[in-house]
């Protein structure tokens, strides 16, 4: 099992850093609230700690209680700010973390949406789900513990100096060189020492949240074929590389915090040896000799955070470049600038010369295509597997671009069309049908958001699912699990037939449509599906004999090329209102066929 943790271009950590602060991201009010609050917060932390100081100093003197009147006030008042300005700074401070991963998170999806599922193909589930959750978490960390005690040490920093040096200026100098020991050496040490790890780390937790996912989704297979024993040591391997990354990781953060430890150690004793001689020289009362080693530590506390901070902004960087990257991978199929309106009523397909190939170096999967679908015609598209039918789905879709060639509907170029109004005129039923771990009623309503229950039961009637569904105790409120886990292969395939009808598409693209389905059951069912489908236009893709027969025309693929020839009309008598064949004009497809790929291999 692989991963695509470094799949798409990743963008230099200063643009990383200024997308994630920038006004798109950051509300700009939000911010300065949370930092004027953080600010006094931290001041009032020091406003205490300095106030004690004085206030135990002169109590130890015993003089008249109303001359600690003012400071027993100042520390109520301060304590009070404390806890008030930290206790609204973390609520201002998580909303906007929180506001910014809600737009992260609809910033991934809108960089996703354009991508699937082209672009998507080279990347593991594991990957994407990797990016879209634990990276867009990742990042609440730059808004709580990376960014907020930057600002923070700064503000306190300078007022903390300016105090000290009003007292002592040696003291205030002492302060000043601690604080930059404490705030910027330790942090740009932190720094380096913490980039390599913070990389290895966040490129460590994809890999292992990769490999985790895809072992989950395929354990019944890594069960069947006995390869669940190495899915779980290639995860064990990976938790150990993680686990000696968090280890290595540990150690620079402790050699850290050791230094600044002996900073704030060194800075408290280097102001209080300032503080001496002035108390001597009778420049300082000496009941304010306290304050000052007090003062520098409660300011040093202010910074102590900086290291750690700096470990943070680098998995914070290196989880934004990820996210960011997936901007970077152009979208295969774009809309263009001035798109051409979509045309109203059932419109007629065609398409000419049509060549696709999945990559740029790649062979032809279909190759000189043409294709003229009538309003309200039933046409079938057989070959074997690998002829390129599905191709032309994904052709029809706008989800592939074309190489060559063109597609229209009613005249305007499929291309000239964004691929929402495409899709919202051609609709298809595929055999990767994905449902969402809800409801079935909810997983209907995605083709209809407002779908009423009586439109939901008819889509499910003619789908042959509405018997299986009202026998379930909580009927279209029954959940079917992740990924649809808990319904069958049948039952999937009828739910999603049932989503199609109640899309109301004009032109209808099915592809296998009985895949999984009982074969004693599934003509009727197609039946039925063509008969509520009547007037509208459909491409019936299949690889059945009895299938093919209930269309208009009959066309072959093979190996990406129209190999078969128009079949002449009969209606069946035991269905009226749609077309049947003969037998020997499948035979003729089936020759035609054989014929084709015989020609090709010979040509080759």
């Amino acid at each position: 099992m692989t991963t695509s943790a470094n799949a798409g271009h990743l963008p230099s950590r200063r643009l990383v850093l200024s997308r994630l602060l920038s006004r798109d991201m950051v509300s700009r009010r939000k911010a300065a609230r949370a930092f004027l609050l953080a600010l006094a917060a931290s001041m009032s932390a020091i406003g205490l700690a300095a106030t004690s100081a004085w206030l135990l100093d002169r109590a130890a003197q015993h003089p008249a209680v109303l001359t600690l009147t003012a400071a027993i006030g100042a520390v109520q008042l301060f304590a009070l700010g404390r806890a008030g300005a930290g206790y609204a700074q973390r609520l201002e401070t998580h909303d906007l973390a929180f506001g910014v991963l809600g737009r992260l998170r609809v910033m991934c999806l809108s960089a996703l949406a354009p991508l699937a599922p082209a672009a998507l193909a080279s990347h593991t589930s594991g990957d994407l789900l990797e990016r879209a959750t634990d990276d867009v978490d990742t990042l609440q960390n730059l808004y709580l513990r990376a960014i907020p005690p930057f600002v923070v040490a700064g503000g306190t920093s300078l007022l903390s100096v300016a105090l000290a040096g009003f007292l002592v200026p040696q003291s205030g100098a002492v302060l000043a060189g601690g604080l930059l020991c404490a705030g910027v050496i330790i942090p740009l040490l932190a720094q380096r020492l913490g980039r390599d790890p913070g990389h290895a780390m966040v490129q460590g937790r994809a890999s292992l949240q990769a490999a985790t996912v895809e072992s989950i989704q395929g354990a019944p297979e890594l069960v069947a074929y006995g390869q669940a024993d190495r899915a779980i040591e290639r995860l064990v391997e990976l938790h150990l590389a993680l686990a000696g990354q968090a280890r290595r990781a540990a150690h620079r953060r402790g050699l850290i915090e050791g230094l600044s430890s002996t900073i704030v150690g060194a800075t408290a004793l280097g102001m209080l040896a300032m503080a001496v001689p002035a108390v001597r020289a009778g420049l300082l009362p000496g009941v304010d000799l306290a304050v000052l080693p007090v003062l520098g530590l409660a300011a040093m506390d202010a910074v102590s955070g900086l290291p750690g901070a700096f470990s943070h902004l680098h998995e914070d960087i290196e989880a934004g470049a990820r996210l960011l990257g997936l901007e970077s991978i152009p979208p295969p199929v774009t809309d263009p600038e001035q798109p051409a309106p979509a045309p109203a009523g059932v419109p007629r397909l065609m398409a000419q010369g049509v060549t696709l190939r999945y990559a740029q170096d790649g062979p032809n999967a279909i190759e000189n295509l043409d294709i003229d679908l009538l309003p309200g015609e039933i046409l079938a598209i057989v070959g074997p597997s690998g002829s390129g039918k599905t191709t032309v789905a994904n052709a029809l879709l706008r989800f592939w671009p074309i190489t060559s060639g063109s597609i229209s509907l009613d005249g305007t170029d499929l291309e000239s069309m964004t691929g929402d109004d495409a899709r919202s005129i051609v609709g298809a039923l595929d055999q990767r049908t994905h449902l969402f771990s809800t409801s079935i009623g909810d997983n209907l309503r995605i083709a209809k958001p407002d779908a009423s229950e009586d439109e939901m039961w008819a889509a499910l009637s003619l789908a042959h699912a509405d018997k299986w569904v009202a026998s379930l105790p909580d009927s279209l409120r029954t959940q079917v699990g992740e990924g649809g886990a808990s319904v069958s292969g049948g039952e999937r395939q009828r739910l999603a037939l049932a989503r199609l009808l109640l899309a109301g598409r004009t032109v209808v693209i099915l592809d296998e449509p009985t895949a999984g389905l009982d074969p004693s059951e599934a003509m009727e069912m197609l039946r039925d599906v063509l008969e509520a489908l009547s007037g509208r236009s459909v491409l019936l893709i299949t690889h059945r004999r009895e299938e093919a027969a209930l269309a208009d025309r009959v066309i072959g693929l093979s190996h990406g090329r129209l190999t078969a020839v128009q079949v002449q009309d009969t209606t069946s008598p035991s269905f009226p209102g749609v077309p049947t064949r003969a037998p020997a004009a499948f035979d003729q497809v089936e020759d035609d066929l054989e014929c084709g790929s015989r020609t090709r291999q010979s040509s080759t």
